[in-house]
């Protein structure tokens, strides 16, 4: 659910919930709670009975208090105080649960955004041919031209990517040559092989090979494509040696 979403559906239920407390309103007393009959009157002119056995008073709207029972303009003045009370205590509940739910909102947001990894690479951004190998020990290729590198894992020094989360991540690795020896690579987590890309020389210009793998990575995990020794890749600015890889979901 999109950071949207949630502020949306936040904002539904907070008027919801306002319009359900505001609607809770309900009182019944009775005039004495003694055990023996208990009158009230006659007198000369008309009086305010005054109930004093509350048995439920929702949201506080009857009062018995003496002064409000004593005169009505005062009772006016009392509910109205009630109801203002009544409003500041809602409004403080309110503001501390959209405080909190706000939190949670921001809580959820920055784990999106920490979930989100991805990166695109290429060997480099020249325009005329430059090869990479052979070499008599196998080496790290490092991508120098990066499309893409969400979430900072990929690092073009070292040509290395490291999982911010653990996870289920697809990698793809694309080799190409138009030299003399063919191209190949490893595609290894923690120098662990799990792929391995191998074209041989043949008669025509250009060898190249792909492979795409999901695996499962633990935060912190290195991912590599290391170029066996002999091998050889060779680019131009149509990135025809590329590494990818992004967070397929969390786990």
């Amino acid at each position: 659910m999109s950071l949207g979403e949630l502020e949306k559906e936040l904002t539904e239920t907070k008027s919801i919930l306002n319009n359900v407390r505001a609607s809770r309103s309900a009182f019944s007393a009775a005039q004495t709670d003694n055990k023996h009959i208990n009158c009230f009157g006659p007198f000369t002119s008309d009086k305010l009975i005054t109930y004093q056995h509350v048995f439920i008073n929702l949201a506080n709207d009857y009062s018995v208090d003496t002064v409000c029972r004593a005169d009505q303009a005062s009772c006016g003045c009392c509910l109205m105080q009630k109801m203002m009370q009544r409003m500041e205590s809602f409004f403080n509940m309110t503001v501390e649960e959209l405080s909190k739910n706000l939190m949670n909102s921001k809580m959820a947001l920055d784990d999106m955004r920490a979930s989100r990894s991805a990166f695109s690479v290429s060997l480099h951004d020249n325009k005329n041919d430059d090869c990479f190998g052979p070499f008599t020990d196998d080496r790290v290729i490092r991508y120098q031209h990066v499309f893409l590198n969400l979430g900072d894992g990929y690092d073009a020094q070292t040509g290395t990517f490291t999982a911010p989360r653990s996870g289920v991540y697809s990698l793809a690795v694309t080799i190409y040559s138009d030299g003399v020896i063919g191209p190949g690579a490893h595609l290894a987590v923690n120098s662990q092989v799990v792929a391995t890309l191998q074209e041989k020389k043949s008669q025509d210009l250009d060898d190249s090979a792909t492979a795409v793998v999901s695996v499962k990575l633990k935060a912190g995990d290195k991912v590599a494509v290391n170029l066996p020794k002999g091998s050889l890749i060779c680019d131009r600015q149509s990135y025809l040696n590329t590494f990818t890889g992004f967070l397929l979901y969390l786990c």
